[in-house]
């Protein structure tokens, strides 16, 4: 059993591109933080990216509902641009939880600044 935790726009960037986050890792996938699993596909073809994505899951433990997030296109930066714009505050620094990744984020970045864990960046 699992949930479509939602769809989102990633970016303008190769808006042909879908990046499907998990919290179950799949064939072609790689973990980017603690388990949470990311999977792009190169074309935009909802439904095989569904598919492809829930043929490859690996068992979990049956109490842990399987969430996926979508999200079409990507954003990019320059070579040292986001680090630039980190630097100058532009953005802050989070270290990323499951449930803040995959769940409902409603709110989010309230929560995150208001416990703190929205952190200034390294000068």
């Amino acid at each position: 059993m699992g949930k479509l935790i939602g769809q989102g726009y990633g970016g303008p960037v190769h808006t042909h591109r879908i990046t499907a986050l998990s919290n179950r890792r799949c064939q072609g996938s790689e973990e980017i933080a603690p388990g949470v699993f990311m999977y792009t596909a190169h074309d935009s073809n909802l439904d095989r990216i569904v598919r492809d994505v829930a043929s490859g899951i690996q068992v979990g433990p049956e109490e842990e509902l399987l969430q996926v997030r979508l999200f079409q296109g990507l954003a990019c930066w320059a070579p040292y641009q986001l680090d630039g714009e980190v630097r100058a505050g532009a953005w802050r620094l989070v270290e990323p939880r499951v449930g803040e990744l995959i769940g409902d984020n409603q709110g989010l970045w309230d929560s995150l600044v208001l416990a703190g864990r929205a952190e200034d960046p390294p000068l």
